[in-house]
């Protein structure tokens, strides 16, 4: 997906309230990495920024008789240096347009973080919880935008994976891992059913269907049935 552009013009670049000079510059929205992009005019991308890193986003209009109106957004990196950019706008029109994107991308960013957070602290994410989540914020809350924000964890560092359904912890699936294999202990009863070993508690459970995911009755412990136990019904 390409970056919107939301701007072109003139900006006037200040570090530490330091002037560092005039240049054209455009201002653009990556939507789907979530973040800001200064453009010089040459193409090269001078800098970007994250919705977080934005600590305020006003207007200015100068001239008496030939009105200038400007979008000024201040940031600051995460080495310490404030950045203020002084970008020229077309009209009143487009100074609130560029204000809404900014709106909208700080909202996305408080949602990815939620999201974050849940695949942090909980084992199992169910879609429909950061459909949820992304609802709450006010963003774009389709089922695809819901797996987006689960990958874009993963891309961060958070170990799992995405099924059909939910995210899935790493420290999860290790745990159902080792219920799978001890899942596999059985035995057949006199009676010729087949009898499995709860991996959590050890109680007999009588297999009833060819089901292979099931519940235990006494621990209410999940488990699941391999194949080839499952053959033997």
């Amino acid at each position: 997906m390409p970056s919107i552009n939301l701007l072109t013009g003139p900006t006037t670049v200040y570090k530490n309230n330091v002037i560092k000079g005039e240049e054209s510059f455009t201002l653009a929205y990556d939507e789907e990495m979530n973040l800001f992009k200064v453009i010089h005019a040459t193409g090269n991308i001078w800098t970007t920024y994250l919705p977080r890193q934005v600590t305020r986003v006003s207007s200015q209009v100068t001239g008496s008789l030939r009105k200038t109106n400007w979008v000024i957004v201040e940031v600051k990196y995460a080495t310490g240096d404030e950045y203020k950019f002084s970008h020229h706008a077309r009209d009143a029109e487009q100074v609130e347009n560029v204000k809404k994107w900014f709106d909208n991308a700080a909202r996305k960013d408080g949602a990815e973080n939620d999201v974050i957070t849940l695949m942090r602290t909980r084992e199992k994410v169910p879609i429909a919880e950061v459909v949820s989540v992304l609802q709450k914020h006010g963003v774009s809350s389709r089922e695809s935008d819901a797996r987006r924000a689960i990958e874009q964890g993963i891309a961060s560092g958070i170990e799992g994976v995405l099924d059909e359904t939910r995210f899935v912890s790493k420290y999860a699936l290790n745990r159902e891992q080792v219920r799978y294999e001890i899942a596999t202990k059985f035995e057949m009863s006199k009676e010729g059913a087949v009898v499995l070993k709860c991996p959590n508690c050890g109680a007999s459970l009588s297999l009833q269907s060819k089901e292979s995911q099931g519940t235990c009755k006494y621990c209410n412990a999940s488990y699941t049935v391999p194949k080839n136990i499952l053959g033997l019904l």
